[in-house]
């Protein structure tokens, strides 16, 4: 599958969820949906709780890059078969930044957008989790 970087800039609330769907098409025909997912969830949560202590960084405008490995062995972990990291830092602040913005807790954008991201993951999961 490719796509442009407009791609996301296109989707919708009511697309995004197909958007994710497209992109786990291949585990989901290998009937691996579930363990990647949670192990996704499990590696977004941790990203969730580190961006909750910080009190001063903002992320604006960057991006979650999701990798899976669809092809990997069978007999290994699912955390073994996903990574995320985050990319695209042109315009992130920090409090020490010499911007003169203060900013003052965890980023409530960065996390709104985690926590969607979670609940998107975790639905599509309860939905393949039910049809096994």
């Amino acid at each position: 599958m490719h796509r442009d970087k407009y791609f996301g800039r296109r989707l919708t609330t009511e697309t995004f969820k197909m958007g994710l769907l497209e992109y786990l098409q291949p585990v989901i025909e290998m009937r691996l949906t579930t363990g990647l997912i949670r192990a996704f969830v499990r590696r977004l949560n941790h990203l969730k709780d580190l961006i909750e202590q910080q009190t001063s960084y903002r992320f604006y405008s960057s991006s979650l890059l999701l990798v899976y490995d669809a092809e990997a062995e069978e007999d290994c972990n699912y955390d073994d078969r996903i990574d995320v990291r985050m990319i695209d830092f042109a315009h992130a602040t920090n409090a020490a930044d010499g911007s003169g913005r203060v900013h003052e807790g965890p980023d409530k954008g960065y996390l709104f957008g985690l926590r969607n991201l979670i609940q998107f993951l975790e639905g599509i999961s309860c939905e393949y989790d039910s049809r096994s």
